[in-house]
């Protein structure tokens, strides 16, 4: 059971759309100096890469192409 809402009930356009965005962001963080602080904290914080997995899994479930999240 997810620890996040029900994401088998959402739609794939919201799913794709909340994924690229948890992508987008830690590129931008990547990108940033070491010592500037994180905004979101995607790699400080494991909530983030969950709730991007459990995302992905139910893509690949419903067969979708996208690009992964470079963790």
């Amino acid at each position: 059971m997810s620890t996040f809402a029900d994401i088998t009930k959402m739609s794939t356009r919201g799913l794709k759309g909340m994924q690229r965005a948890i992508r987008d962001r830690l590129v931008e963080e990547d990108a940033q100096p070491q010592t500037q602080e994180k905004i979101y904290g995607l790699r400080e914080f494991s909530d983030w890469k969950d709730q991007a997995d459990e995302i992905e899994a139910e893509l690949d479930r419903r067969n979708e192409a996208y690009t992964k999240v470079p963790w």
